[in-house]
């Protein structure tokens, strides 16, 4: 690289300028930024990293002259750049320019802030010219067809109840303006509404957002033209002027700036004067409920009224002259400055990138009561029939059961203490109820979830009594409950059925012996894994996919799901984290009598189908936990009838008759003679193995049969 100069004023006299010192921001290894101007063709700058990738970003380099060149009548600079390494090494792009030194006796932050304080100067003459004086209106009658809209301290309106998917707010206004040029629709952020609002989509549109389609000005019954409007921010078309179009399909929306305060101006065709009655429409219509939930409005009769993207503080600050701002006001608008200036644009993504890599904190629903203002109406429907709605009904407790107490309010705070009253008589009978009916298969009131007139009788209403009583007086102790229920001397008799109550009481009405009934699916389930020694203890996290055919999820269901079977510990989690499709449930649940999931139900149904069987034998979940516990029998060096024991133990609690054994033993001799003459099959049903495949498939077999056993899926 070499650099000439000609004076204006010389121009033929050209000066060759030694250039002393050289630096860059990045240099390939082997070809520093030096080598541009040592003079020798064979070294030079270069930027490869290696991997290509730092050449496509933007590099600079300064080379400085041995002296200051000065040229008071200005003049000509002549760079020229010699590239001997071929078509692949050349520069693309370039830009060239000159400088000189700055005050090295000023510091730098000194001088950073001195370019700072003087852009600011510049930014705050600029939007002030542009700034517009606006008044706050605060309505004097505020109409909806469903929504509560609430009046606040600043003047904005903040909305709470029930929404829908075509809502209409009508605000008037007691306001004396002269000469109003625009209105202004501020959409603010509130922590109560979804995402952080403004808007009120929550279920089906994208949270926070809201969708407004017609903006209705109106003074003395009359609606006035608007002629423009504009807006700090909209969702592609759907922009301000999209409210003025007599079309309910188009509106104003701000999806992707959710959470942030923005505006739309609207502009009237000429100005007004606000002499009484002013009103505004505003009507929200979509396939979705998406109605705004904070805003504020003002009028302005300035002429450059507009939406610039300056907060309702800001415009204010601005307006004023700058001798008059207040410290903290100019603090303010310097930070306003820094959230907008180009210059600092880089070094905003970087603390955005850095703000969007924190996790959102975790949330959940808390139940709100309405505000006594806005109860949501009820009535009943003549014969069912949703459209025509008859008498309007309020909340209340039955008559037949015990009212609030005197001076409770009729809310859900007071319902909810009444329902664990000592004076209702209804909560703890149907908890008791419950409890009891997981341990003996069968309620005291069979119906658990109708104890009503169409319900069954208590087959011992006395000890339904005594049970809820002392539920209540032990403080509701469930942990107090169950032991009062299994140290019970009904709990504790035998379940063998006796030939002569047979016929007299075959499902244990009478609590005549103790309780005998299958297992629900899951805890089949977490049964077989825990004797496997596969079952995982870990706690938390989001639901899991064990292994079952992927069909289930994917054909004939409403909304495909791929099932991807889970690895590792999460393929034995308990069934509690087993993740749920409403439309398709897991497949081993559903043949033990689990429920679908598309209804609530507080009693299964229990069946003894083939299918269950077939589900034991042969589900690849019951398989690994065959082979598991088959393969840990195998490692063993004890005698064969001490691992049967073992293993039986493991599946059904009790040890096993000796009968039982000998009976096993037999099986398991049939089974090493049958896998020794067709290895291939012991490969196959005992899996990948350590150790001899006929030792562990024979065990396997043991396990599967065990596990396939009427008494390991039974209560008893």
């Amino acid at each position: 690289m070499s650099v000439t100069v000609a004076a204006k004023e010389k121009p033929s006299d050209i000066q060759t300028l030694m250039l002393t010192k050289a630096s860059a921001d990045f240099s390939q290894k082997d070809f520093d930024v030096g080598g541009a101007i040592d003079g020798k063709p064979e070294t030079g700058w270069a930027i490869d990293d290696g991997n290509n990738k730092n050449a496509t970003k933007d590099h600079a380099a300064t080379f400085v002259f041995d002296k200051p060149v000065t040229l008071p009548q200005g003049g000509a600079f002549t760079v020229k750049l010699e590239q001997n390494f071929g078509t692949q090494h050349v520069i693309g792009r370039l830009r060239l320019s000159i400088g000189s030194d700055v005050n090295a006796a000023t510091p730098l932050v000194e001088r950073r802030n001195a370019a700072i304080e003087a852009r600011f100067a510049d930014w705050q003459k600029t939007e002030s010219e542009k700034a517009a004086a606006w008044q706050i209106l605060k309505p004097s009658a505020i109409k909806t067809n469903s929504p509560f809209i609430a009046q606040q301290e600043d003047g904005a309106l903040l909305v709470s109840g029930d929404i829908t998917k075509s809502d209409t707010y009508d605000l008037s206004f007691d306001a004396k303006i002269p000469a109003v040029t625009a209105i202004r629709l501020e959409v603010l952020p509130h922590e109560s509404l979804p995402d952080g609002g403004p808007g009120m989509c929550y279920y089906e549109g994208p949270k926070g957002d809201f969708f407004l389609s017609e903006f209705h000005i109106k003074l003395g019954g009359q609606r006035l033209k608007v002629s423009r409007a504009s807006q700090s921010f909209a969702e592609g078309k759907n922009d301000a002027n999209a409210t003025q179009d007599a079309n309910m399909s188009s509106g104003w929306a701000i999806k992707g700036a959710q959470g942030k305060p923005n505006a739309a101006v609207f502009v009237l065709e000429k100005p007004v004067d606000l002499n009484g009655t002013f009103a505004l429409q505003m009507q929200f219509e979509r396939y979705f409920a998406s109605a705004l939930g904070h805003f504020r409005i003002s009028a302005t009769s300035s002429a450059a009224a507009e939406a610039r993207g300056q907060t309702a503080d800001i415009e204010k600050f601005l307006v004023k002259p700058a001798v008059e701002r207040s410290p903290a006001e100019k603090e303010i608008l310097f930070q306003r400055f820094l959230e907008t200036a180009p210059e600092l644009t880089a070094a905003r993504d970087e603390i955005k990138k850095l703000r969007a890599s924190v996790p959102p904190l975790q949330s959940t629903l808390v139940l709100r009561e309405r505000p006594v203002k806005t109860p949501r109406p009820t009535v009943m429907y003549h014969r069912g029939e949703y459209l025509q709605p008859k008498d309007a009904v309020s909340a209340a407790i039955p008559a037949f059961l015990p009212p609030f107490p005197a001076g409770a309010p009729n809310n859900r705070l007071s319902f909810a203490r009444w329902l664990v009253s000592p004076v209702n008589p209804l909560t703890a009978r149907v908890v008791v109820n419950r409890h009891w009916q997981a341990f003996f298969g069968r309620g005291i009131v069979r119906t658990l979830d109708d104890f009503g007139y169409q319900g069954e009788m208590p087959s011992h209403p006395a000890l339904l009594d005594w049970l809820a009583l002392d539920f209540m007086q032990q403080g509701w102790s469930v942990k107090k409950l169950h032991k009062r229920i299994v140290s019970s001397a009904t709990y504790r008799q035998s379940s063998s059925l006796p030939p002569d109550l047979a016929p007299r009481d075959p499902v244990n009405i009478l609590l005549a012996r103790g309780p005998r009934f299958r297992l629900e699916a899951e805890i089949i389930r977490d049964s077989a894994l825990k004797a496997a020694g596969l079952l995982s203890a870990k706690m938390g996290g989001p639901g899991v996919y064990p292994p079952q055919p992927a069909s289930v999820t994917s054909e004939g269901t409403f909304g495909s799901l791929t099932w991807s079977t889970s690895q590792g510990e999460d393929r034995y989690r308990r069934s509690l984290y087993t993740y749920i499709k409403r439309t398709a449930p897991f497949a081993m649940y559903n043949t033990f009598d689990g429920p679908t999931g598309e209804s609530c139900i507080a009693r299964r149904e229990v069946s003894n189908s083939v299918l269950q069987a077939l589900t034991l034998l042969n589900d690849a979940m019951f398989n690994e936990a065959a082979q598991a516990l088959g393969r840990e029998m195998a490692k063993k060096q004890s005698p064969d009838a001490d691992r049967i024991t073992e293993l039986f133990r493991r599946c059904l609690v009790r040890p096993p008759e000796s009968g039982e054994v000998q009976m096993l033993d037999s099986f398991m001799e049939k089974q090493r003679l049958q896998f020794k003459a067709r290895p291939e099959d012991a490969a196959k049903l005992a899996g990948k193995v350590e150790g001899d495949p006929i030792e562990n498939a024979a065990w396997t077999a043991l396990a599967r049969v065990v596990m396939n056993l009427d008494e390991s899926v039974t209560k008893r």
